[in-house]
């Protein structure tokens, strides 16, 4: 089935033909896609991480190795985003505090 677009908004229907590290849906799953509504997401949610000066570096790694896409196991980005975000997090900590 070719991409529709939405009738309301600047959106189309696709199908997922290939998927990479994690993603959100199977091969051939439909998804509706809007210009630009992820970019606002992203930016405004980065932005809000990188405010605090405190964590800014481990929210920082987290963006960063998320958004490499590494997959190591068998288990994707997200998993390991959070991983290096908490061990720079800890890190931090135990330094400010020793």
């Amino acid at each position: 089935m070719p991409p529709t677009a939405a009738p309301d908004a600047p959106a189309v229907r696709v199908s997922l033909a290939r998927c990479e590290g994690s993603t959100p849906r199977e091969v051939g799953a439909w998804l509706a896609v809007w210009d630009g509504g992820v970019l606002g997401s992203i930016g405004g949610g980065l932005a809000l991480a990188l405010k605090d000066e405190l964590h800014r570096e481990a929210a920082l790694i987290t963006f960063l190795v998320t958004l490499s896409g590494v997959s190591l196991a068998g288990i994707g980005s997200a998993f390991w985003g959070v991983v290096a975000g908490a061990l720079t997090w800890g890190v931090q900590s135990w330094r400010r505090h020793a």
